[in-house]
């Protein structure tokens, strides 16, 4: 097995033990879309990347599996990515649209966290 294979390998499964309880629960379809959009911009940009020289990896230690310049290994970091993104986002109570859920202020009135609560009114 390759180093850079191997690496990914063990990464990605760290990761997807970490995240597997919270994605468990998470819909699959917005990550299955925006996994389709992140796999085409790392093919497009690693391989601009690769094939402009500014990286350039040692090939007796990859796979030797290529999307376009890049080697199949870069994408572990984007599939790391998609995996580690919607779990955070739900752990640090994101709501949809960047909100965050309605917290009990003093006096028992809900309250959108995270804003400005001005005085002198």
């Amino acid at each position: 097995m390759t180093t850079y294979l191997l690496l990914t390998v063990v990464v990605l499964s760290l990761v997807l033990a970490a995240c597997l309880p919270v994605l468990r629960r998470l819909s699959w379809r917005p990550i299955a879309v925006m996994g389709a959009v992140l796999i085409i911009l790392t093919a497009v940009f690693d391989s601009a990347i690769v094939g402009f020289g500014l990286t350039v990896y040692d090939l007796e230690k990859i796979l030797g599996v290529y999307v376009g310049a890049a080697p199949i290994e870069d994408f572990g970091y984007t599939i790391a990515a998609l995996l580690i993104m919607p779990v955070l986002w739900t752990v640090l109570g994101r709501t949809r649209w960047g909100t965050r859920p309605a917290v009990q202020d003093g006096a028992g009135s809900g309250v959108r966290g995270g804003g400005v609560r001005g005085g002198g009114e």
